[in-house]
C-alpha cells in the first residue's frame, strides 16, 4: 500500500446513493417490463454490470492492500451477481426490489468494514 493514500474513515456516500440509485432503476424497469423476459434479463444484466463496475471506484476498497481489496470485492460481486442472476432468470421474483436491497447491504457492509477498521487502530 502506498505510504500517501490515506485510509478512509467512512465509506463513500456518493458511491453507495449510485448503486442505490441503479438498483432502484433496475427495479423499476424489471417492474415495469416484467412479462417481456428477454428485455428483463437483459436489463438485469447491464444494470448488474454497471454496479459492480461502481463498486470498484469506492476508494475505502481501493485502499487496502491487494489481497484486501479481492475479497472485499468479490463479496460486494458475488452478492450483486447472485442478486441480478436471480433477477434475470426468475420471471417472477424480478417484481422484487432485490438490487434495490443489495444496493443498501452493500452499504451496510461498508459501514461495518469502516467501523472495525477504526478499532483496530
Amino acid at each position: 500500500m502506498p505510504a500517501n493514500v490515506p485510509k478512509p474513515e467512512q465509506p463513500s456516500l456518493i458511491i453507495s446513493m449510485l448503486l442505490i440509485m441503479f438498483g432502484a432503476l433496475d427495479d423499476i424497469l424489471d417492474f415495469a417490463t416484467g412479462y417481456f423476459p428477454g428485455v428483463t434479463t437483459v436489463l438485469a444484466f447491464m444494470s448488474t454490470s454497471i454496479q459492480m463496475m461502481i463498486v470498484m471506484l469506492d476508494p475505502q476498497i481501493m485502499s487496502q492492500n491487494a489481497s484486501e481489496i479481492f475479497k472485499r470485492l468479490l463479496k460486494r460481486w458475488v452478492l450483486l451477481g447472485l442478486t441480478g442472476m436471480i433477477e434475470g432468470l426468475f420471471i417472477v421474483l424480478n417484481l422484487l426490489p432485490l438490487q434495490t436491497l443489495a444496493a443498501i447491504a452493500i452499504r451496510f457492509m461498508s459501514q461495518a468494514e469502516a467501523a472495525r477498521s477504526r478499532r483496530k487502530t
